[in-house]
Order: C-alpha cells, then structure tokens, then sequence
C-alpha cells in the first residue's frame, strides 16, 4: 500500500484517506512528497480507544502526520478531543450523505398488521445478528427477518435460525450492491442494528431518508440521530427481550411504523444530510489545507 500511495501520489496537491491505518501510510507518503493529507475516520477506529494501546498509538501517529482528521460523528470527535487535546484543532466532523432517491421513496402503510424487519451490515460478531435472531424467538410469527450481508458468521447465524425453528421467518439475502439498498428498504417496513459498537452507520441514515422506523442499539454514534420513540426506538444491544420489547411496540401500535418513518425523514432533512452538503464542506477543508501548504 505505502508503494501505490507513492505511485498513485505524485501528481496530486491532496492525499484524502480512508481508515485510521490508511491515514498512518498515506501521512507517511504525505511527507515523503511534502503533500498535505487528509483522513477519515469510522467507528471501529476509535472503538475501544481507551483501552487499545494498538488504536490510541496509530491515531497519535495520523494525527501528528495528517493536515486534518474528519470524523462521521460528533461522539467521535469528542473522543478524539478528549484523547488528544493537543491535536484538537486538527479534528473536524464532517457527517456523510444520503442519496436522494432514498428520500423519494413512499412511507409504509398504516394499520401494519406484519412487521418486516432488515437488518443489513457484515456477519460478523460485533454486529450481533445472534441477538436480532434470539429477539424473534419471542415474537409471533408476523414479525419476520431479512438479513442483507455476507461474513464469518452467516453459517453459523443460519444454524441457529434453523434451531430456533425460524428458519421460515429469516431470510439470507447475501451480499447487496450499494444501489440495491433503496429497493430493499422499500420492500420492508423498519431497519434493525443490533450492533455492540458502532461510529455513525451509513444504513441508519439512508433507512432514515427512506422514511423507514429504525430501531437501533443504544450507542453514542446512533443517539446522535435517532430520539428514542420520536423518530425511532433504542434497545440495548446484549439483551434479546429488550430487542423484543423494541418490535413489539411496533406490533401494538400499527401507526407507529409510518409515523417514526416520517419524522426520521424529517430528522434527515433538518440535519441537511445529502451529498452535496458533505461535499461542500471536504471542498472548504481542501481549500483550507491547500492554502496552509502554499
């Protein structure tokens, strides 16, 4: 990586990068060639940061080696102030986009009688599909399950569908291209992330444009967006009848699906997250760079 970061470099006034070992490799091509760079961060690199002598020694690294450090959440750059202090000014928080024809979309009927959940994301232990899995044990037969992704664990995430007699109630749909995603909303009445760990996930934004309930676990990331039973509702991820809980209110309460959508869209809107405003803003932070280094 560090050689095509070299190759791929030269002829460029910006180095942008992706990911906290990315920003380390690219702060160091950064230097070689005198060239400002620019990283940003997601979740899992400021996961666990406290405890991680690995994590806090790799953004140390980028933060003295890089121009600026975005991050997706303002929880995030908290974290970052908070840890090092010294390179505060050096953080910024940009929030991603969503595309807008998830905000076109129709909003589900009213009156649902079934629950069509999705939860889409990696299979693999921090996302906590088992938990999802676990929750429908304790709901009736007209909740049921679609999960979009691919990973370690989809073997072993089928193995206890089927144990648990869910298995025509869970669907594996595999892997997505990206713009699959709106249709796949569409077809389904909220989102489910029942992650442990999270920074700010993409899903949990474009479900919400698409004016689907999201019902999400109780982390710093997801609160940032989501207002327990204003336009969404929160569980606690490590507990399958607090997950239960979550999807029952949507049974009991068959307006609550449409009406969470809808404010959730709305939440969108306010907060002005499209492309366009994240790009306008990586714009002015380009420019700002670039006169730094003139």
């Amino acid at each position: 990586m560090l050689f095509a970061v070299l190759r791929n470099s030269r002829n460029t006034d910006i180095i942008h990068a992706n990911w906290a070992i990315a920003g380390l490799i690219c702060g160091v091509v950064g230097k070689m060639l005198r060239k400002p760079v620019i990283t940003t961060l997601r979740g899992a690199d400021v996961n666990n940061l406290e405890s991680s002598f690995l994590k806090r020694s790799i953004l140390h690294l980028v933060l003295r080696l890089n121009s600026r450090v975005v991050t997706v959440s303002t929880p995030m750059q908290e974290m970052l102030h908070q840890s090092f202090p010294a390179f505060s000014r050096h953080c910024l928080h940009i929030p991603n986009g969503v595309d807008d024809q998830l905000l076109a979309q129709p909003l589900p009927e009213t009156g649902l009688q079934t629950i069509r959940l999705v939860s889409i994301g990696s299979l693999i232990p921090r996302k906590n599909h088992r938990s999802i899995i676990s929750a429908l044990q304790l709901l009736p037969a007209s909740v049921t399950l679609t999960i979009v992704g691919e990973g370690a664990e989809r073997e072993l995430l089928e193995k206890q569908a089927r144990q648990l007699g869910l298995g025509d109630r869970i669907t594996f749909f595999g892997s997505a291209a990206p713009e699959l995603i709106p249709g796949i909303l569409q077809r389904h009445d909220a989102l489910i992330l029942a992650s442990h760990s999270e920074g700010r996930p993409n899903v949990v934004v474009e479900a919400m444009a698409a004016g689907r309930a999201v019902l999400a676990s109780r982390l710093p990331g997801v609160a940032e967006l989501i207002k327990d039973g204003c336009n969404g509702l929160m569980f606690e991820p490590e507990i399958p009848a607090s997950i239960a809980q979550a999807i029952q209110q949507l049974l009991a309460h068959p307006e609550m699906c449409r009406a969470l959508g809808q404010a959730a869209r709305q939440t969108v809107l306010d907060l002005g997250l499209s492309w366009p405003a994240c790009a306008r803003q990586y714009r002015h932070t380009y420019r700002q760079v670039l006169e730094e280094h003139a």
